[in-house]
């Protein structure tokens, strides 16, 4: 059953994300062995991927559970 509660934030999530498809975040990637890492330049933020876009697209969910304080 869907309280005041789970509702309000799930509301919450929707507002972060769409306030973050509004930022603009710098990035670096390179590679540290078989992976590439990738670095958000404007928080502090990182992960890593086996290839550049997939380190890219990590680094994307990385920042948003970020904001998400999750």
């Amino acid at each position: 059953m869907l309280t005041k509660t789970h509702f309000l934030y799930i509301i919450f999530i929707y507002k972060v994300l769409l306030f973050m498809n509004k930022l603009d975040f710098k990035a670096a990637v390179w590679k540290e062995g078989h992976k590439y890492v990738s670095q958000c330049l404007n928080i502090e933020v990182a992960s890593f991927g086996a290839t550049k876009k997939e380190a890219l697209i990590n680094l994307q969910e990385a920042v948003q559970l970020f904001f998400l304080g999750i």
